[in-house]
This record gives structure tokens, sequence and C-alpha cells, in this order.
């Protein structure tokens, strides 16, 4: 097969075409070859029936208004920071990594050299399994008391 042969969804690959709008496009051509792969058009042919003609006037309407468009929108983008309704996402990023930090450093405080002294004397799975308990809900309680002074 020559290199200028292809079948419905190498083109529709290669336009970026849905196969069903190919195919419906290409109805009319004759193909070059029918085979166990598909059927064949040459792309010399096929290429210019995907690509509808259109009038320079057209085209440059279609031109004006995707940019009037895109224009519209850096508008509101401009807008919306000059209001400050804009969340700038360095803003986000560093509080959150604030917030993890002391997440991390909150729960890796749950483990104090007392309460491991305490878990080392202690011998009943019962007690131990309390004492862990009451830790990590210290340590959620001072979590959560944090929370909502950061949000009064």
């Amino acid at each position: 097969m020559g290199l200028n042969v292809m079948n419905i969804e190498q083109l529709s690959s290669m336009t970026g075409q849905t196969f069903r709008t190919v195919k419906k496009r290409l109805e009319g051509l004759e193909p070059v070859q029918r085979g166990k792969r598909g059927i064949f058009y040459d792309s010399v042919d096929a290429l210019p029936l995907l690509y509808p003609k259109q009038k320079p006037a057209e085209h440059l309407s279609i031109e004006r208004a995707r940019l009037t468009k895109i224009q519209a929108e850096l508008a509101k983008i401009d807008l919306d920071k000059l209001r400050n309704n804009l969340i700038h996402i360095e803003e986000v990023v560093s509080d959150l990594a604030r917030e993890y930090d002391f997440v991390r450093g909150t729960l890796r405080c749950i483990l104090t050299d007392s309460l491991v002294e305490r878990i080392r004397i202690e011998t009943d799975p019962a007690k131990v399994q309390t004492l862990l308990a009451d830790a990590v809900n210290n340590a959620l309680e001072e979590l959560n008391a944090d929370a909502k002074q950061k949000l009064s």
C-alpha cells in the first residue's frame, strides 16, 4: 500500500474528526482498495472532502468571532483580578502546606515520652488501647480547637 492510502479510522485520527463524520463525507468517493483491514481511500482525494471549503469572508468572520470570544474571556479574567475574585494558587498551596505541617506535627506528638513509658508498664491490652485512643482523641480535639479558632 502506498503512503497516500488510508482507511477511515486513519483519516479520522489524522484530522481529529469523528469516524462517523469522515465516513459521511467520503460517501461519494470511490475507494482505492478493499481488504481485510477495511476500505482504503487515496488521501489526496479524501482530505479535501474532509475539510469543506469556506469563502474567505466566511472564514474571516469565524476567526473574528473566535477572537472576540477570547478577548471577552481575557477581559473577564482581568476584571476578576482587579476585584480580587480570583484565588492565587500560590497562597492556597502555602496555606495548605502550613496546615499539613501543623497536623503532621500534632499527630507525631501523640506518643510522648510519658505515654510511651505508661504503655511499657501496662500489661493489659485493653488499657493500652484506651491510653492510645485517649491520646489520639486529645490530638484531634487540639486540631479541632485550632480550626475553630482560625475560623473565628
